[in-house]
């Protein structure tokens, strides 16, 4: 499991094994903002405005410029996109600049259905689905001050952190349910969502968004990823929570 820290390890991204040993920290230039994956390498946006791509034992491969305030980051199979401070970014496996796409508002956060990108904007409480060539095809409202998703294999779930709700959102955009549950970073582990609520608690969600546990995990939950077996969640003071 890869997570960012920007506190007591400095800026960097850190390596644990599947049974929590520190296999590595890894300096990066700015504080982390978002960490994706692409089959092989790690991708860290930044907020020096750069995407670093690191290999497997955590060597810089690159290192690309993409904007102000480099922050989501999504893989579609092929080519990354990344959220900058007022547009969305598609970059080649080499990190060329393939596109960039304006959405209404500043984009936050990104997320990919399988063949559409979808990405939020915490300003004005939407999300925008984007196509492969970055044509618009939607802009959907949601709860207050969205700030992350994720794709169930079939629709997509969006937590809004001011309103405390997750609105669960069609392939076409429309509603088909809002749940109360203190939300703030989201994941998807193949049958549920979970949900972490910024204070100390991570709920886990059904597939119709009832709510089947709280978990008190530490305080300030912010992150949250699937390692196909367990839940990590990332809290502001540098530490992770397996469960």
């Amino acid at each position: 499991m890869w997570f960012l820290n920007s506190n007591a390890f400095g800026n960097s991204v850190t390596k644990l094994s599947r049974a929590g040993v520190l296999l590595g920290a890894f300096p990066v230039d700015g504080n982390p903002g978002a960490i994706a994956f692409d089959g092989t390498n790690m991708w860290v946006t930044t907020s020096a405005g750069t995407v670093i791509e690191l290999s497997p034992a955590g060597a810089t491969l690159g290192t690309f410029t993409v904007g102000a305030s480099a922050d989501g980051l999504a893989f579609d199979g092929t080519n990354m996109w990344v959220c900058t401070d007022s547009n969305v970014t598609e970059l080649s496996p080499t990190g060329a600049t393939l596109g960039t796409f304006t959405i209404d508002g500043p984009p936050s956060n990104i997320a990919f259905d399988g063949t559409n990108m979808w990405v939020v904007d915490s300003s004005l409480n939407t999300v925008t689905e984007l196509s492969p060539a970055g044509a618009t095809l939607g802009t959907f409202a949601v709860g207050a001050s969205p700030y992350a998703l994720a794709f169930d294999g079939t629709n997509m779930w969006v937590a809004s952190a001011a309103s405390g709700t997750v609105t669960e959102l069609s392939p076409t955009g429309a509603t088909l349910g809002t749940f109360a549950a203190g939300a703030f970073a989201i994941a998807f582990d193949g049958t549920n969502m979970w949900v972490t609520d910024v204070v100390n608690n991570v709920t886990e969600l059904s597939p119709t968004g009832a709510t089947l546990g709280t978990f008190p995990v530490g305080e300030y939950t912010l992150e949250l990823a699937f390692d196909g077996e367990h839940m990590w969640v990332i809290n502001r003071f540098d530490y992770v929570t397996e469960l």
